[in-house]
């Protein structure tokens, strides 16, 4: 294992914080870090069993030099295997039961399906730990970040992008009988960022025109016939993360802030759709089978759909060197739908529990393999990474792979988090609908 030199922000607040939540000196000694800054990718539904497949095919370069120069493996993630739940285990370092996030919604007292948010989470996030360290923070399209939270940096929340509400207020017409205008003013009234003015900012790189990576959007040209419809619409998902790439740059290049953490969802919404396509897991359902010809473009849809996160994976490492520590992660993988489910592709079984995390940092292995890391150990290990103490009331632990003595605390939950603009986005109803139509809801 290599050695490295590591250095001690000392900021009076963060000492300060620390001693009032019960950390002893000898934990403020031990919070050391290597220095860099850290970035963790998000992609949701990435799977090891098709990632792996690519990698031994040449397929995904950038997640390929991160293998090489550094590890990578299945990360284990949580049953029932519901992203909501999981992206905030991994952001808290907590179990559902004990950060408050358990689904994507929740029935009211009066029977009304609510969606989950960042108001019904109990616990700190680790930005909102890093942030009251004196430490700056940029979070863009998180799950479960709406309404965004004040943090030192910039917070662009999960109900941001106007593709994402795009898309739900276009079903308000057919679904709910509710005119589009009058849920697209309600959007209007909400706050979607921390601070306020960098909403117009995101709006405005939603309109790029220049493409931000040389892999296209894998649904620029949809094919004729019935089909065209779901194209269009895994054409503007994909558009989507490339906007909100877009963002990350943006606020890289702007802040340069000492954690950044980005969330894309392109590969999990394609792969609901065409992941028998890839035959991984045994035969396809007789109820999903198809012509071959339909089938073939859906596997090179999902197989583009891989390169082109992997290429906003390389656009996002560009702004990040060898003396920072970059992690990708997903929440599961996919397998082929049992009968009688709606979707193609289901995460519900064992067989999909695991996503995949690439590490690449100082002292992290080069060429290595994470073995037995959870969704829990992701916050404690960016604790970790930046000097600051990991809660001992927090499920997970820190990554074997990073070398860093850090300090316990008994527990961060006491730190205060302040919302901003509590108003829903005007999307939520439509989102239910949307959660039902997927069978996530009865």
């Amino acid at each position: 294992m290599q050695r490295f030199g590591t250095r001690i922000r000392r900021r009076t607040s963060r000492w300060a914080l620390l001693v009032a939540a019960g950390c002893s000196v000898a934990c403020s000694e031990a919070a050391q870090r290597p220095g860099g800054r850290a970035l963790v990718i998000g992609i949701d539904g990435m799977s090891p069993v098709l990632v792996e497949r690519m990698l031994r095919e040449g397929e995904l370069p950038h997640l390929a030099e991160l293998a090489e120069r550094g590890s990578w493996g299945r990360l284990r993630s949580l049953k029932p295997i519901l992203s909501p739940r999981i992206w905030t285990s991994m952001a808290t370092g907590k179990l559902p039961a004990e950060h408050g996030i358990e689904h994507f919604a929740r029935i009211d007292a009066d029977g009304t399906p609510r969606l989950y948010s960042s108001l019904d989470r109990r616990v700190p996030a680790v930005w909102n730990i890093a942030s009251s360290a004196g430490f700056s923070v940029g979070v863009v399209n998180w799950l479960m970040t709406h309404p965004p939270e004040r943090v030192r940096g910039v917070m662009i929340s999960d109900h941001a992008a106007p593709g994402a509400l795009a898309g739900r207020l276009g079903l308000a017409a057919g679904v709910l009988k509710t005119p589009q205008k009058k849920i697209e003013g309600a959007s209007r009234e909400a706050v979607f960022t921390h601070p306020a003015a960098w909403a117009e900012r995101f709006t405005a790189l939603g309109t790029a025109a220049s493409p931000l990576t040389k892999v296209p959007n894998p649904f620029a040209a949809p094919p004729p016939g019935k089909g065209r419809l779901l194209w269009e619409r895994l054409a503007n998902i994909a558009a989507r993360d490339e906007h909100v790439v877009r963002a990350a740059l943006e606020i890289d290049a702007e802040l340069r802030p000492d954690l950044l953490l980005v969330y894309v969802n392109g590969v999990d919404a394609v792969s609901h759709f065409f992941w028998p396509s890839v035959a991984l897991d045994g035969p396809d359902p007789p109820a999903h089978r198809q012509p071959a010809a339909p089938l073939a473009r859906q596997r090179a849809a999902l197989y583009a759909t891989y390169r082109f996160a992997d290429a906003l994976v390389g656009v996002l490492l560009r702004g990040f060197g060898t003396q920072d520590l970059v992690l990708v992660v997903s929440d599961h993988g996919f397998e082929n739908a049992r009968p009688g489910d709606p979707s193609s592709g289901v995460h519900v079984t064992e067989q999909a529990i695991d996503g995949i995390v690439f590490a690449a940092g100082p002292g992290v292995p080069s060429g290595g393999q994470v073995r037995n890391m959870s969704v829990t150990d992701i916050a404690p290990t960016l604790l970790a990474w930046l000097g600051l103490a990991v809660g001992s009331d927090m499920s997970g632990r820190v990554a074997d792979f990073l070398p860093i003595e850090t300090g316990r605390i008994r527990s961060w939950d006491d730190l205060p988090v302040e919302h901003v603009g509590g108003k829903e986005s005007g999307a939520e109803d439509v989102i239910v609908e949307q959660l039902r139509a997927l069978g996530y809801l009865e």
